[in-house]
């Protein structure tokens, strides 16, 4: 296998793993300690949730519609891909270091 297959590959399982955790971390926040065994969470029932965890719901149900729509960890601020390592800490991101740290510039100001 040639090197860029295998790192298309690598990226695949990567990311698979990556949306895999999401949708368990928003079954846990959905359906809290009877979670497991739970099917698809739905818009509605992140709406139900306290504040805090409806952000953090929406968030995930946003970082797996770009999944489906095939743009997940792209950077949303420049268009380069979001390092891995950044996407494993934060999978809902949208934005790469670079981005957020302008961002948070902003808002200071």
């Amino acid at each position: 296998m040639r090197t860029l297959e295998k790192k298309k590959t690598s990226t695949a399982a990567r990311h698979a793993e990556l949306r895999a955790g999401m949708e368990e971390d928003l079954r846990r926040l959905a359906f809290g300690r009877s979670w497991r065994g739970a099917g698809q969470v739905t818009m509605e029932a992140v709406q139900q949730l306290e504040p805090r965890a409806r952000r953090r719901g929406l968030e995930l149900l946003d970082a797996l519609r770009r999944f489906d729509a095939g743009t997940y960890g792209i950077c949303t601020g420049c268009g380069i891909r979001i390092p891995y390592v950044r996407l494993s800490a934060i999978p809902e991101t949208t934005v790469c270091v670079e981005c957020s740290g302008a961002r948070e510039l902003l808002f200071r100001a």
